[in-house]
């Protein structure tokens, strides 16, 4: 036994480094990303863009976006389909506060940024609501305001005060946000980018130091809690730019392939041309006219949901006979973007495991599965250590979506290195394939609108989908791995070491608060529910692993065999010392009480905490719980009491229930707490 608690001990070590790297690497990549969005070089065409727009527009009824005008005391900057819209309210009890507020927000909206690096409403919300903190820790401690004559007065040590102090007080993401809504403003100030009234007359240099950046990145870090799962919204972007790309896209691109095989002249390969005589062939693959003209947006008049670039232009596939080459390879990139989409959400591989992916690591057995060998690395970067292959399943959709591409890449030079995501467009060759992945990845976001697009993300993102399902999450989750089943999911999943960690890291941001406390109160005797006696004897049985820094490998051990049995997990709050523990899938044959008779089908559903029955099977009562039992035999009493004569037979009967059920759990809180009471005295001697 003692072998075993090391051996496990070793792995959470391990595994406690991997997770801390996670979070540092996380915090550096947002506080990069942030940085890219506050220092830089100004865009030539935003100069000059706001104070022209006031002193054009002294009403200042100009429109900030499609819903808003500048004046209003609010903007409304977008509707999503699946989320609710994003606004930014203006208000301020600190006078000239509203009008700063807004001179800031106007060029944190994307379209006016003045470096062109935020692309994301989602920032603009963040950093507009960072405004308030300089409001209340560097104008408010100081008796400034926002008006000319005070800003005037703010130097570089009142910013420097301002930073220190929220850093003692305050969170480490409001040091963050501070520090970032300062520099912003500092940058719009020296490029004379608003009114002269509100610029800052500061020398940030003073402020805008290197151990600044590290304190606050080490700040940050320590609090970070990981990488965050993309919104809704978000992946829905992502979503459909890859299905797009690789079925819509893919389909075109393949027919132009078979199209240029045949009509290319071998020998001027280098300047390759199509025969004029074969226009008309070419055109009726398209399904539009070219007459010779650049071929552009031929896909859109094949398609009824078309996907467009940020700025409105429709995609490029590819130019006129002389330059056909270099758009191939462009819409090759593309749909390579759109297979990383899904290959990084359902593999969660690393990004230095995805660069070294090559085509012959994607198998296809004889049965039409799919397998990819991947070379699992260590965390830390150690130069002697080569990595081991591990075969992971591949859902048949992304399979076939690698098969076509290969297609495509095997025209002309194409194929380069063989690896799966290299650019093609690009001559270049380049060893940093990692470095290749991020890059990829930055300018996918940027296609998109997405901010931080990363690996890490991907895998966060899918485990959170396991966990959290709602209607359109099962809709994606079937249309990745093709499982109408949730359970046949689950258990595909537990195949995948990669996603299993992660779903495990994902319940412990939901579940481990509430886990610990349930197994610690068990172990204390201060339980009642047969859930609870679940957990009782698993602790009975294995008691070491409850204990400190192995709880985490108990959860993750669990959690593993739960997957590969197929069974999610559940844990919920239901009221105070009241937990709802369930690690079942439920149809309308199988509902527990807080659902039962409301659900219809064979589709799984998860329980109802907010109708929780305490003769449940999942409820698990703890200590804290003793003075909400008590009051709910002192109310269904009193309520029969009162009301005996005038109710029915049916309704007295389940008053009765209620009340001998809550002081079922009354008397076993008391006989665990007594029994473990006895085991303590009986460990130390006592009679």
């Amino acid at each position: 036994m003692a072998n075993t608690v090391q051996d496990l001990s070793d792995v959470e070590d391990l595994w406690q480094r991997d997770i801390e790297e996670d979070s540092t690497e996380a915090a550096n990549f947002e506080f990069a990303n942030a940085r890219a969005d506050v220092a830089g070089r100004i865009l030539a065409q935003r100069r000059g863009n706001l104070i022209d727009k006031m002193e054009a527009d002294p009403g200042h009824s100009f429109r900030v976006s499609s819903y808003s005008v500048y004046n209003s005391d609010s903007w409304t900057l977008e509707k999503p389909l699946h989320a609710t819209e994003r606004r930014i309210l203006f208000k301020s009890d600190v006078p000239g506060g509203v009008q700063l507020k807004k001179m800031l927000t106007y060029y944190l909206l994307p379209q006016f940024h003045p470096l062109g690096t935020l692309k994301s409403f989602v920032s603009t919300e963040t950093y507009a609501w960072a405004y308030s903190l300089i409001e209340k820790y560097l104008l408010a401690p100081n008796s400034l305001d926002a008006t000319p004559d005070s800003l005037k007065v703010i130097s570089a040590r009142l910013i420097n005060e301002a930073l220190d102090r929220v850093k003692t007080t305050g969170s480490a993401r409001n040091y963050f946000l501070l520090y970032f809504i300062l520099t912003f403003w500092n940058t719009l100030s020296s490029n004379h980018l608003i009114p002269a009234s509100h610029c800052l007359h500061v020398s940030f240099g003073s402020v805008d130091k290197a151990d600044r950046h590290n304190d606050i990145k080490n700040s940050v870090a320590s609090e970070h809690r990981g990488w965050r799962p993309f919104s809704e919204d978000e992946l829905s972007r992502l979503i459909e730019y890859s299905l797009f790309w690789c079925e819509t896209a893919m389909s075109t691109m393949l027919d132009i392939k078979e199209f240029l095989e045949k009509n290319i002249v071998p020998e001027n390969t280098h300047t390759s041309f199509i025969k004029s005589a074969r226009w008309a062939e070419f055109e009726k693959i398209l399904g539009k006219q070219i007459a010779g003209t650049t071929i552009c947006g031929f896909i859109h008049t094949q398609q009824t949901t078309k996907y467009t670039s940020p700025d409105g232009r429709l995609i490029e596939y590819i130019a006129n006979h002389y330059r056909w080459k270099r758009n191939y390879k462009q819409a090759i990139d593309r749909i390579r973007d759109g297979i990383l989409v899904f290959v990084a959400l359902i593999t969660g591989l690393r990004k230095r495991e995805l660069g070294i992916l090559k085509f012959d690591d994607v198998v296809e057995s004889q049965d039409g599965n799919f397998v990819i060998n991947i070379t699992r690395f260590k965390t830390s970067d150690d130069p002697n250590y080569f990595g081991t292959i591990e075969s992971l399943p591949l859902p048949r959709f992304i399979g076939s979506l690698i098969s076509s591409y290969r297609q495509l890449r095997s025209f002309d030079d194409n194929m380069r290195s063989g690896l799966l995501f290299e650019q093609v467009v690009n001559s270049k060759r380049t060893n940093l394939v990692d470095r290749s992945i991020w890059r990829t990845m930055s300018n996918l976001g940027s296609a998109v609108g997405v901010v931080g697009v990363h690996p890490h993300r991907f895998r966060k993102t899918i485990a959170e989908i396991l966990i959290s399902r709602t209607e359109r999450n099962i809709d994606l989750i079937r249309m990745l791995f093709g499982h109408r089943s949730y359970t046949m999911t689950l258990r595909y999943i537990a195949r995948n070491p990669y996603l299993v960690r992660s779903v495990v890291e994902t319940m412990e941001t939901h579940y481990t608060e509430a886990f610990v406390d349930i197994v610690a109160a068990v172990r204390r005797g201060e339980y009642s529910g047969e859930a609870a006696e679940r957990i009782a004897l698993a602790a009975q049985g294995d008691p070491e692993i409850f204990k400190g820094t192995l709880l985490r490998m108990t959860v993750f051990n669990y959690i593993s065999y739960l997957l590969e049995a197929g069974e999610p997990v559940f844990i919920k709050r239901t009221g105070l010392g009241i937990y709802c523990v369930s690690t079942q899938s439920y149809n309308a044959h199988n509902a527990p009480p807080c659902i039962s008779g409301t659900q219809t089908g064979d589709d799984s559903f998860l329980p109802d905490a907010s109708n929780c029955k305490l003769h449940c099977k999942n409820t698990v009562i703890l200590e804290s719980a003793r003075l909400t039992l008590e009051r709910n035999i002192d109310f269904y009493s009193n309520l029969l009491e009162q009301s005996a004569a005038n109710l029915k037979t049916a309704a007295k009967a389940e008053l009765i229930s209620q009340i001998r059920i809550n002081e079922k759990h009354l008397i076993k809180l008391n006989e665990n707490r007594e029994a473990h009471a006895r085991s303590v005295a009986g460990a130390h001697g006592e009679s």
